[in-house]
This record gives structure tokens, C-alpha cells and sequence, in this order.
């Protein structure tokens, strides 16, 4: 069966809240925080990945928002919160754990 993938822009957004991380962990071990660049673009993907530093923290959030397909914006990110479900998705994840196990 061929199947063609169509693409889809998805882009990471910068959450507000810092991720917590756990007091065992060293400051050392703490990757550096996801950050766009300045002049950050999207680009449209049939499989976009990310990966995102869980493992260490105790808490932390993750925003992710897809396009719709007919729109067109520099990024999903930039667009008012209030048009979410008409001009894009949003997917927020947040993950907790103990920091002793």
C-alpha cells in the first residue's frame, strides 16, 4: 500500500517556567535549555523529532503547536493564544518525577 506523508509545520515553542531540576543532580549535568535562534523558521516535515532533557529534572514543560494546513505564519509560536484550534494545535507536555529513584 504506498501512503504518501503529507508535511506538517511543527515548531517548539519556548515555555515560560524553567524546568526544576532534581538537588542529587550537579548544575554540570543540566543541559542547556532549548533555545530558538533570533531568526528561528520552522520548516515543514512528513515526520518532524525533537528531543527534549526529561531525564534529570524534576519537573519540566514542553510546548509543541502544529500549523493548520491552510495557514501560513513565520512560525506557529508567534500566533495569539486565542487562535488555537482554528490556526493551529497545541501540545503541552508536562512531565514530573522523583528525583530519588
Amino acid at each position: 500500500m504506498n501512503q504518501s506523508q503529507e508535511s506538517i509545520e511543527v515548531d517548539h515553542c519556548i515555555h515560560q517556567e524553567k524546568p526544576i531540576h532534581c538537588p542529587s543532580a550537579s548544575m554540570d549535568s543540566v543541559p542547556h535549555l532549548y533555545h530558538r535562534p533570533e531568526e528561528h523558521s520552522p520548516i515543514r516535515e512528513s515526520n518532524p523529532k525533537f528531543r527534549i532533557p526529561i531525564g534529570i529534572y524534576f519537573q519540566s514543560t514542553y510546548v509543541f503547536r502544529i500549523l493548520a494546513k491552510d495557514k501560513d505564519a513565520d512560525t506557529p509560536c508567534s500566533l495569539p493564544s486565542r487562535d488555537i484550534g482554528s490556526s493551529f494545535l497545541e501540545y503541552k507536555f508536562i512531565f514530573n518525577r522523583q528525583c530519588n529513584k
